[in-house]
């Protein structure tokens, strides 16, 4: 195997660039923070709904997970 080229040698695994790459901070956490804003928005919305058909005592309910969200 002297005359021919090794792939294996030819190749450095470390010197890849997506051996470096950083799943949590590019992929991971705006995943979290796209489904966060989407349960906050979506929970604003049926609060506002309930407001407008009069099932005001679900509300607070609503309003208190919605918070419980913002402090996490």
């Amino acid at each position: 195997m002297t005359g021919f080229p090794s792939i294996l040698s030819s190749t450095n695994a470390k010197s890849h660039p997506m051996n470096n790459f950083d799943y949590m901070a590019w992929v991971i956490i705006p995943i979290l923070i796209f489904i966060a804003r989407l349960m906050d928005v979506s929970l604003a919305t049926v609060r506002q709904i309930l407001i407008m058909k009069g099932m005001r005592k679900l509300v607070p309910i609503i309003a208190f997970a919605s918070s419980g969200m913002h402090r996490s």
